[in-house]
């Protein structure tokens, strides 16, 4: 019975090794009023992505970024770009944070200045916050394996998910909308 009890748990943990997990932020938005502040803010161009952390090689990945976060959202027309000249409205954005330190909170994201980071082994880290100038409109904290660069899928996954949750209308209480 525990060579069974031990071959199910390495079954999962074999599962659940590279997986993506993403939970519900902070924010001062709830439901669908998230989705259409985002289509607002994507009415007028691009939406701008911010990489926030203090690693110089940050610049040189905001394509790949907004190329991964492009499509993201399911029947929402909804475009990304890292180069703030192109996008329609500064005020809205979303910010990201990969590995930031355990005192940065989703709300410091949306302010002025880089996010410390945390530099962790085992495991990678995303806040995503989705603002409007310095106000925390919505977030999401997604956690997976250790990721290489930009061209790992889990990074991918990691933003992809990030985003998802962050506009992911959810009920509130008392609420009976999904």
């Amino acid at each position: 019975m525990s060579a069974l009890k031990l071959s199910l748990g390495l079954g999962l943990a074999f599962l659940l090794a590279g997986c993506v997990t993403v939970i519900r932020g902070d924010g001062t938005v709830e439901g669908a009023a998230k989705s259409e502040l985002l289509q607002y803010a994507a009415s007028k161009g691009p939406v701008l992505l911010e990489l926030k952390g203090d690693n110089p090689g940050l610049p040189a990945i905001m394509d790949r970024v907004a190329g991964i976060a492009n499509g993201t959202l399911k029947g929402m027309d909804v475009k990304f770009t890292g180069d703030p000249a192109q996008a329609g409205q500064l005020a809205y954005r979303f910010v990201l944070a990969f590995n930031p330190a355990a005192g940065v909170r989703e709300a410091d994201l949306c302010g002025a200045g880089p996010a410390r980071v945390a530099r962790h082994l085992e495991a990678t880290r995303l806040l995503t916050a989705f603002c409007a100038g310095e106000e925390l409109l919505a977030s999401s904290i997604a956690t997976g394996p250790q990721v290489s660069g930009a061209e790992d899928p889990d990074f991918a996954q990691m933003v992809r998910s990030g985003i998802s949750e962050t506009i992911r209308a959810r009920a509130t209480v008392g609420s009976n909308k999904p």
